[in-house]
């Protein structure tokens, strides 16, 4: 059932990207991000439950109205043009990991509000919990109604999506969040260093599934890019300097050199003498 739903429209020839197959490559890339600091399975939870809410009626109605695929005077037609960017996708996967975590203890509970947060503000940037009247802005997303998330309707659609998120959350993964805030505390550290802390772990987490999103979404719109991307497949660094030492040879040996070959080569070499002999004092000389 999940081929079925559409999660984006390429512009340039109206060719469709699946929502299963978005949800997947994005909870692959978000893990990877995130694993740089061994919170893979919460970035491959954010990627899979990112834009749950593409898997309602609502908002394939809306994004089908933009390719002509539905009767123009059928009941399901809505006017696209109108509803662009107005129909919520995003707080139906944070309703649903936020329904899942909240309920498992203190730890579940920051996990829940860290996940959460960060699915439902992957298209706004991260939103303020409290409004500037003090209302509680986050509450309202969490709270917003099934009419308007359509999260158990999404989620029902989605078998697939739904077994794994539960294989993930049955990881522990709110205990390794919890491990990986209280590793960030030093003696000396004010409550207000801590709190700035979390919130720069948060904004890792958030960067995970914002770059992962938009990199697959730009992959489909431009698929020539995954070409030039290396996604993590880095050529080694002894590598590198083989190349870099092989290059600065020839520069070297260079027959003819003129004023900036000479220069060239007395940089190169003052900057090795000073990886390897800090406390030197180097000069150049002009020619």
């Amino acid at each position: 059932m999940a081929g079925h739903f559409i999660a984006h429209i390429r512009s340039k020839d109206k060719a469709i990207q699946f929502l299963d197959e978005h949800l997947s490559a994005t909870s692959l890339l978000a893990g990877q991000f995130a694993d740089k600091i061994g919170l893979k399975e919460i970035g491959e939870i954010l990627g899979l439950v990112h834009d749950l809410g593409k898997a309602s009626n609502e908002f394939q109605n809306y994004i089908r109205s933009a390719t002509g695929s539905l009767d123009p005077d059928g009941d399901g037609v809505s006017d696209f043009e109108v509803k662009k960017g107005k129909v919520d996708h995003s707080s139906a996967g944070a309703q649903v990991v936020f329904r899942n975590l909240h309920s498992k203890g203190k730890a579940g509970l920051i996990a829940a509000q860290f996940l959460s947060l960060c699915i439902a503000s992957h298209h706004s940037g991260i939103i303020d919990c409290l409004s500037p009247n003090g209302e509680n802005a986050f509450n309202a997303r969490i709270e917003k109604s099934e009419e308007k998330t359509h999260a158990n309707e999404a989620i029902s659609n989605l078998e697939e999506v739904e077994e794994k998120l539960i294989g993930l959350l049955s990881l522990g993964i709110e205990n390794q969040l919890i491990q990986k805030m209280k590793g960030m505390r030093e003696n000396n550290d004010s409550q207000e260093t801590l709190i700035f802390k979390y919130g720069l772990l948060l904004r890792f987490i958030f960067s995970c599934i914002l770059d992962a999103d938009r990199l697959d979404t730009a992959d489909f719109e431009i698929p020539g890019n995954t070409r030039i991307r290396n996604y993590g497949r880095y050529t080694s660094w002894s590598t590198l300097i083989q190349r870099l030492d092989l290059k600065i040879k020839e520069f070297e040996n260079k027959e003819q050199k003129n004023v900036v070959d000479v220069i060239r080569n007395q940089v190169s070499q003052a900057c090795y003498d000073f990886s390897t002999k800090p406390k030197g004092i180097y000069q150049l000389t002009v020619p």
